[in-house]
């Protein structure tokens, strides 16, 4: 997947965000300045190519943003440098400027933007809406299983454990018992 201007990049990641249940705006205006896209939880800051200039720009333009939007997560999205050693650089900072709420998402490379991953991502994980959440209906469920599987272990250690009174005796190289 390649883009050849930010605007393709927005239109895709707008996509894929509606595509997913997520209600997401572009082009949302703010005290001046202007947020690529803005959903309920999220800020995003689109870069065609994500390198160490970049980065620092989209973190700083994201950040101002969310001042006044007052979002919970600001997320940094565009494309890997075609370069491998600024590939390297941008992934050192994309690490060093990642924490709880803020993330970086390389677009050609986060299964979460091709559409068909079902919001699985790589190391990049957006974890946001669309992430896991385990709810108490959720644990109950994974117990439920648990049990079944504990009793079902017991029921196959007990019939080949038994008591050994019962069993039926085999015949031994010196004769029968």
């Amino acid at each position: 997947m390649q883009f050849d201007s930010e605007a393709a990049l927005q239109a895709h990641c707008l996509n894929v965000l509606k595509s997913r249940g997520i209600e997401a705006q572009e082009e949302v205006w703010t005290n001046g300045i202007r947020a690529d896209i803005v959903t309920p939880e999220c800020v995003y800051e689109l870069k065609k190519v994500l390198n160490r200039e970049t980065l620092y720009q989209a973190l700083g333009q994201a950040t101002a943003y969310n001042q006044n939007l007052n979002r919970k997560y600001i997320c940094i999205v565009g494309q890997s440098p075609s370069d491998p050693n600024e590939f390297q650089q941008a992934i050192a900072i994309a690490k060093a400027i990642s924490n709880e709420n803020i993330r970086v998402s390389f677009v050609d490379r986060d299964l979460f933007w091709s559409g068909g991953s079902n919001g699985v991502s790589n190391w990049f994980n957006l974890n946001l809406s669309h992430r896991f959440k385990p709810v108490f209906r959720d644990v109950l469920w994974m117990l439920g299983y648990g049990i079944v599987f504990a009793l079902i272990i017991a029921v196959v250690v007990n019939s080949f454990a038994g008591d050994p009174d019962s069993r039926e005796s085999f015949p031994t190289e010196q004769g029968t018992q």
